[in-house]
């Protein structure tokens, strides 16, 4: 059973990465305010990470590259408990528009799992 999860861990955890990056780059959040404007650089940086994280987990066993992922998602995971820590009603943004949702427990507990996963 552990030696099955632990194959499905790279290419859950690549797939994901990979998911992330592609939201963030074709799926847009309505924002009238033009804020989203000012983040777009920043948004593009993150996407490019979690792309080129993705695919160097799928292509190379260096621990190095796990090693990033771990430092990727601990710090997803800092970033979502400070949000629902502040109780804002601001999203995680971690999939783009398609995470506009406040950040709350649940998903702390997920960006967790994930980093123990990594």
């Amino acid at each position: 059973m552990t030696e099955a999860m632990r194959e499905l861990q790279i290419p859950f955890l690549a797939s994901v990465l990979l998911l992330a990056c592609t939201a963030k780059l074709t799926i847009r959040e309505n924002d009238s305010g033009g804020a989203l404007h000012h983040r777009r650089p920043f948004v593009y940086g993150v996407a490019s990470a979690e792309g080129t994280i993705g695919v160097a987990l799928l292509v190379t066993p260096t621990g190095l590259v796990r090693l990033a992922c771990v430092v990727f998602f601990a710090t997803a995971t800092w970033i979502t408990g400070d949000l629902a820590r502040r109780g804002t009603d601001e999203g995680c943004g971690c999939f783009g528009g398609l995470s506009s949702a406040p950040a709350g427990r649940r998903g702390l507990a997920r960006a967790g799992l994930r980093t123990v996963g990594a």
